[in-house]
């Protein structure tokens, strides 16, 4: 049942994205590069709001969808002058520049683990990306599939078991 509803609410995010862009690009005519950026300026926000202010969930949704437009209105303001190839150029760096902040935040996130594991000796860890990152500064690691453990072992272990080196992609 949890599958289901998983694949539920992404059915119903990728409609409400491929919605906006048919918005934008269909009704418009205007073609923009940066439509992930934005939505992953709002999912970003949601989630940080859920996760370190405990707040509700449709109050992390209005402000998400508002700092998504704030941002929209920083990146669209200066791009009112220019039209065609330009504005597709425009986005494009917007979103390159997107990206980029949130790898560096990624490095950053990995370079602090690694000084809490030396000065505390312990670290918690959950990581669906950045595989290859963890084996380099976990003692141990559990896998999980929908909260339960389907591995547990040893970094090394873990890249010498052909199963997980394909799931990992090691």
């Amino acid at each position: 049942m949890e599958y289901i509803l998983h694949i539920l609410i992404l059915i119903g995010i990728y409609t409400i994205l491929s919605d906006s862009l048919n918005l934008l690009a269909g009704y418009t005519g205007i073609l923009s590069v940066a439509h992930a950026a934005f939505y992953g300026v709002g999912a970003h926000i949601a989630a940080l709001m859920a996760l370190r202010l405990n707040s509700p969930f449709l109050l992390n949704i209005f402000l998400a969808v508002i700092g998504a437009a704030v941002i929209g209105g920083i990146v669209g303001f200066p791009s009112l002058r220019i039209k065609d190839d330009y504005f597709v150029i425009a986005t494009f760096a917007f979103q390159i520049i997107t990206f980029s902040i949130l790898i560096n935040l990624v490095t950053k996130a990995f370079e602090t683990i690694k000084e809490i594991n030396q000065n505390f000796q312990t670290t918690i860890l959950i990581v669906e990306q950045k595989v290859k990152e963890v084996l380099k500064i976990a003692d141990f690691i559990y896998g999980l599939r929908m909260g339960k453990i389907v591995f547990s072992d040893t970094p090394k272990e873990i890249q010498q078991e052909d199963n997980l080196k394909k799931i990992f992609l090691l």
